[in-house]
């Protein structure tokens, strides 16, 4: 069977007359619903309660290698420690809180100083006023 279709007619308009009982058992028209067999999903009315295992204070931190204590300086050039080596993470705790650190430079000389730390770091931990220059710390070795 071969077809005409004129150049300026639309390519559906041959199509909308073609005879309905040619079509295919599953046709889909214009105006067809879709249903799908079965029955609806359960919707939950409350939330699932979950309960989690009690959690001690004190237990995010692992346990380090050895720990020193002594006077805590600030240094604007990084993290330094006494006899540690470059790359060693450490946990410094004075009175202003704890933070963990790497060390990035050889420390600092003196009597009872084993840390310099960075001058923001150094405040955090002291938690003293910014003219302090000494506070001290309990470093812990990882």
């Amino acid at each position: 069977m071969q077809m005409q279709i004129p150049t300026g007619a639309p390519a559906s308009s041959p199509a909308a007359g073609l005879d309905a009982g040619l079509r295919a058992a599953g046709f889909l028209g214009v105006g067809t619903q879709l249903v799908e067999r079965g029955s609806a999903p359960s919707v939950p009315t409350s939330r699932p309660s979950v309960s989690l295992p009690p959690v001690s204070v004190g237990t995010d931190w692992k346990p380090g290698r050895y720990t020193l204590s002594g006077i805590a300086t600030f240094y604007d050039a990084g993290t330094t420690a006494m006899r540690l080596p470059y790359g060693t993470m450490v946990r410094i705790c004075g009175p202003g809180g704890c933070i963990l650190r790497t060390v990035t430079d050889f420390g600092p000389q003196g009597a009872g100083r084993i840390v310099d730390l960075y001058r923001p770091d150094f405040f955090s931990v002291c938690g003293c006023a910014p003219w302090a220059g000494t506070a001290r710390v309990t470093v812990t070795v990882y």
